[in-house]
């Protein structure tokens, strides 16, 4: 597993374009992402309680007596400087009005996934290195059928799925009599992509796909209410359409499979979730010479080892003002740890819609720390993702063109407890469980 940011894995072009224009406006579901957070940091160190980063660090009788922190605003605008300057070379090549965006995302517990989208597998393992400036980009190799991952018209991708009364994996049996597996609830968000979307980029490059900027975590915890992640208040209905037809079968194993039944609901889903940017070569996935090396180097460290994480980077100076550095403004890196709160209903995205979908807004209260301009700091605050029904939004797009996957999969088992990470996923899913196995041990002479 990858220590420092857990997705990326699998294939998607960093720097392309997509074209909004259609003859019928399809909408899709855009969730835009924005930060409100608050970084503090050390501001001075001084012999001086007027001026700022004065004397030395040792004088021959004292050191510094004077301290000084400063606060900082975070948004997400900072987070596009960082990424234009990784990608294109420069803070500014997005527009004022560039966003963040989760495409094709689904947010709520309830949200699962079909056999053959678990199954699903990159053309090309992760950690190929490709030369430079565009990210890795490949299809994948899978038996899903479906162009998208949203639950709102999918034959073989995703749906809703309420508690099983099980953990893990059930083994079913479907209609035909052919046994599938598939997943209680859980284990799988949030799912989708990160995009930054500028329409109004002078370059014409109006979206590109920032996935491995990111890292999510959620942690799993097994009781016998059986959601695995998250809480819940929801009410769900079985209804008919005005086709006809009803719904049979016990409702905790019922797959969408017809268009003459809909399950709708509305509801607030919370779960605990580790959210992470990395613009440097500390990103294993922007690091030339990491095995997992995507082929667009991060930011690097000055005098590469000036990183927030090695001591005595640099040569001793006696003067606290040593000019040996150099400013690094756009160098980011942070995590936060907070609850997100998801209100949800499930509509239609389009009228003609197959099957209603998750639809409403996140809430993420979080604290964190981070490494920002070369400064360690330390976070408070607050992020939140608002979907709306965008025509002819990127959400359209196929999935198995442009997508990066979480690439440390498998079932983990540990000391009876478990957790699901399948290549596609956006998300990590942990446990928090460290076995016996797993603590070092002395070894024998």
């Amino acid at each position: 597993m990858k220590t420092t940011i857990a997705i990326a894995a699998a294939l998607a072009a960093g720097a392309s374009t997509q074209s909004f224009a259609a003859s019928t406006a399809v909408y899709a579901k855009e969730g835009t992402i924005t930060f409100a957070l608050t970084a503090q940091g050390q501001n001075s160190v001084s012999t001086s309680s007027t001026v700022k980063d004065a004397g030395d660090w040792w004088n021959g009788t004292t050191g510094p007596k004077f301290y000084r922190t400063a606060a900082t605003k975070l948004t997400q605008v900072q987070l596009i400087q960082g990424i234009g300057q990784v990608l294109y070379g420069s803070p500014t090549f997005f527009s004022p009005s560039a966003k963040l965006v989760l495409v094709q995302g689904e947010l709520s517990g309830f949200f699962n996934i079909s056999p053959d989208l678990q199954a699903s597998t990159p053309t090309s393992p992760s950690g190929t290195n490709v030369p430079p400036p565009a990210f890795y980009d490949g299809p994948w190799t899978t038996s899903d059928s479906d162009a998208s991952t949203v639950i709102a018209n999918s034959q073989n991708s995703t749906f809703v799925a309420l508690a099983t009364g099980a953990h893990f994996l059930l083994d079913l049996t479907n209609s035909a009599g052919d046994a599938v597996t598939l997943y209680p609830p859980g284990h799988l968000q949030p799912w989708g992509q990160i995009f930054v979307k500028d329409t109004a980029n002078k370059h014409g490059v109006t979206s590109v796909n920032v996935t491995p900027f990111f890292q999510l975590s959620v942690h799993e915890c097994y009781d016998c209410f059986y959601l695995n992640s998250f809480i819940s208040d929801a009410n769900f209905a079985y209804k008919s359409s005005t086709t006809g037809g009803s719904v049979s079968g016990p409702p905790c194993c019922q797959t969408p499979t017809t268009t003459t039944s809909s399950l709708t609901g509305n509801g607030t889903d919370r779960y605990y979730l580790s959210l992470g940017f990395d613009d440097t070569q500390s990103n294993p996935y922007l690091k030339t010479n990491s095995t997992s090396y995507l082929g667009t180097p991060g930011i690097p460290p000055f005098l590469g080892v000036l990183d927030g994480t090695t001591p005595d980077a640099l040569p001793y100076s006696p003067s606290i003002v040593s000019h040996l550095g150099q400013p690094s403004p756009y160098e980011i890196r942070f995590t936060l740890n907070g609850i997100l709160t998801y209100k949800w209903a499930l509509k239609k995205i389009n009228s003609g819609d197959t099957y209603p979908d998750f639809i409403g807004s996140a809430s993420y209260e979080a604290n964190g720390y981070g490494f920002i301009a070369l400064v360690c700091q330390l976070i408070t605050g607050s992020a939140s993702i608002n979907e709306v029904n965008v025509a002819n939004g990127l959400g359209n797009t196929p999935w198995s063109d442009d997508w990066y996957g979480y690439d440390d999969v498998g079932i983990k088992q540990v000391d009876g407890s478990s957790a699901v990470n399948v290549p596609a996923s956006l998300t990590e899913h942990s446990v928090g469980v460290t076995p016996d196995s797993a603590v070092p041990t002395t070894p024998a002479d």
